[in-house]
């Protein structure tokens, strides 16, 4: 790739399009001060800048890095972008170049391309500007797109989490009755698609005791009544059948208000099974018990309604390998190794579960054998005899430390995903708010760019009413001033062979001579006053003196003339018959001096409210986009001028010549605009 210091390479921090060029030696410190505020601007862009024409050729660059550049500078300006770019890229660029010049207006795609080896994606962003020239912005996106997969491939790590986790997880929106999300075990549970259980309502799945279930504790919710974190309730399968559902929802708020709930749910049914066998059968109890293994089965009896009058009836052999209790039948010893930021919730628990004959909580044990914390989970169920006295405890104590510990894994990989989605979307702010400060920037920049055109245009302006004041006052010069003088000195010369006779016909010779010098002399100088100022012009109107400068032309530089013009023309204002002289006159002075032409035609035709005037001869021609890429000074000011006449007056001119093939100008102006052009400064 090139390199800044490269030879023969355009500078890309002052190349045409990105600075102003001061067409006077009085240039002003405002204008050099502006120039140096835009190139300070266009080094900070990050942007890679190019300018094509309209048939797609690159006229400039500007690059912070040139290593960005696909190719190197001297290997695309001038060129075709087909001629560069991969087919692909080519054809988006095509198509918008096409838009642009149809519509106006702005367009945007985005690509990928390979340099140096490395992939990059960037986003083109084109706008017309100027005489048909486009304008592309080329900003690379690479940090962008990589950051957005690597957001989706966090988010798919998320889904599979969700998707592989042991227990039945879903998402529901209270506000819609819907569910948001759901993983397959809780497809499984219940026997549907997950597009069939995103796309019912929830009540659906719910028996009618746990819709009212699930609607009183909604309500509960909502006016902030104290409601159980872990919840048993009834769904109903595909197949028609009731399963038990234990849950732990984890609320979703949304600006305060309560939106939904991300649940871990567990199929219980056949703990409800178990109790219900448990009431059923003494004898079918004892047995299960007696082969309980991940769990421990227990009946309690109290009869005088306090902690201490808890009689163990039965309990499973396992309750010795979850709790580790020396004497099983001592239910004072079950709890006695409770964690201390247990202990007092347990307490409380189960004085009230005296009252309402239910206890269901969660706690730490230090297991005696394993020497260590194991989680465990009572559950119990009691109910009065008819007497009203003695109370049945029937229950079950489960060890779920390893779904605690598979909880607290998912618990910080879920805080974990949302601290990387907090990032990332941090990061997308920052980036969205740099990329509105940049495209704040560029049009400010551009906006800078309009003026600075608009301010070359005034000069331009001047220029040329200067240069036409200038004209008309040396043309007074020559006329009045050095013409008299000559015919003064020829009369006085007139003279000579009266005052001395000594040799009379030397003498007379000599002056005849003189005379002719004298007479070519004034001839020219009353040519030179018409070419800078012809009074034909001012006097006789712009058909004959169109006429005068054919002719003139002709003469002058021998080729033959074919006069196309009418007999008439339409009315123009004094400065458009001014402006169209003065093309014609510098045409075909071009054309005397450099293309070696032996034909020239030249001609008008009325179009709408314009007339089109053109020059075309059979000369040498030459190639354009050459002649486009020379600087002023080396293309001079003829074709600029005629250009920036046509403008003045209303209208534009085109060139068209090929090497060989001759050249013809074609420029337009309008009937109708009578405004004045030239303005005294």
């Amino acid at each position: 790739m090139p390199k800044k210091n490269e030879k023969n390479l355009p500078d890309q921090k002052n190349t045409d399009l990105f600075r102003e060029r001061p067409h006077s030696r009085g240039k002003t410190v405002d204008i050099q001060e502006k120039m140096s505020r835009e190139e300070a601007l266009l080094q900070v862009l990050p942007d890679l800048i190019f300018v094509l024409n309209a048939e797609g050729v690159f006229l400039d660059y500007h690059t912070p890095d040139p290593d960005l550049l696909l190719v190197p500078p001297r290997e695309f300006l001038g060129k075709h972008f087909r001629t560069i770019l991969p087919p692909e890229i080519a054809e988006k660029l095509d198509s918008a170049l096409r838009r642009i010049l149809e519509t106006g207006g702005f367009q945007s795609f985005e690509y990928p391309l390979t340099i140096s080896g490395k992939r990059h994606y960037f986003e083109a962003r084109l706008v017309g500007y100027g005489r048909e020239k486009i304008l592309a912005i080329i900003r690379d996106i690479t940090d962008r797109i990589e950051l957005e997969e690597s957001l989706r491939d966090n988010r798919e790590k998320y889904r599979q989490l969700v998707d592989y986790a042991p227990t039945g997880l879903y998402e529901i929106d209270f506000w819609e009755q819907k569910l948001v999300s759901v993983n397959d075990v809780m497809c499984d549970y219940l026997g549907y698609t997950k597009e069939e259980l995103l796309s019912n309502n929830f009540n659906r799945f719910l028996p009618e005791e746990s819709r009212k279930l699930f609607a009183d504790r909604l309500q509960k919710m909502v006016k902030n009544q104290p409601v159980p974190n872990v919840v048993e309730f009834k769904m109903s399968t595909k197949d028609g059948r009731e399963i038990w559902i234990l849950i732990h929802p984890r609320y979703i708020y949304q600006q305060g208000d309560l939106k939904g709930a991300f649940v871990v749910a567990q199929d219980i049914t056949q703990r409800k099974l178990a109790e219900e066998a448990l009431r059923e059968s003494e004898g079918h109890l004892r047995s299960l018990m007696e082969n309980a293994k991940d769990f421990a089965i227990y009946r309690l009896l109290n009869r005088d309604k306090t902690l201490k009058g808890t009689e163990v009836v039965f309990v499973s052999p396992s309750l010795e390998t979850i709790l580790g209790p020396t004497d099983p039948l001592k239910f004072e010893t079950w709890f006695d190794n409770t964690h201390p930021d247990d202990l007092e919730r347990i307490k409380q628990a189960r004085i009230a579960a005296l009252v309402t004959l239910k206890f269901d909580e969660e706690m730490r044990i230090f297991h005696p054998r394993e020497k260590e914390w194991r989680w465990v989970r009572a559950t119990s169920n009691g109910f009065i005899d008819p007497d009203g006295q003695t109370i049945y405890i029937n229950g079950i104590i489960r060890d779920i430390t390893n779904k605690k510990k598979a909880e607290k894994i998912q618990q910080e990989t879920h805080d974990h995903l949302e601290d990387l989605v907090k990032q990332r979307t941090n990061q997308l702010s920052k980036t969205n708010e740099k990329l509105i400060l940049e495209i704040k920037e560029r049009k400010q920049i551009e906006t800078a760019l309009g003026k600075s055109e608009k301010k070359l245009r005034l000069l331009s302006n001047k220029l040329i009413n200067a240069q036409e004041d200038e004209r008309k006052r040396i043309a007074m010069e020559l006329h009045d001033e050095l013409g008299q003088s000559l015919i003064g000195l020829k009369f006085h010369l007139s003279s000579f062979p009266i005052k001395d006779r000594s040799n009379p016909k030397g003498l007379k010779d000599e002056i005849e001579q003189s005379l002719k010098q004298l007479d070519l002399m004034t001839e020219k100088v009353r040519r030179l006053s018409r070419e800078l100022r012809p009074s034909v012009l001012e006097h006789l109107g712009l058909n004959e003196s169109l006429a005068w400068l054919f002719a003139e032309s002709s003469r002058t530089f021998s080729y033959n003339l074919i006069n196309q013009f009418p007999e008439s023309l339409p009315s123009f204002s004094r400065e458009q018959d001014i402006i169209i002289f003065r093309i014609f006159q510098e045409a075909l002075t071009n054309i005397g001096k450099h293309a070696k032409a032996g034909e020239v035609i030249v001609g008008m035709s009325p179009q709408g409210e314009e007339v089109k005037f053109y020059i075309r001869d059979n000369g040498a021609g030459f190639k354009i986009k050459e002649l486009s890429r020379r600087g002023i000074s080396e293309r001079g000011l003829g074709l600029t001028a005629m250009a920036e006449r046509a403008r003045m007056a209303g209208g534009n001119l085109i060139l068209r010549s090929r090497e060989g093939k001759g050249t013809q100008i074609t420029f337009t102006i309008p009937v109708k605009k009578s405004r004045r052009l030239f303005q005294k400064s």
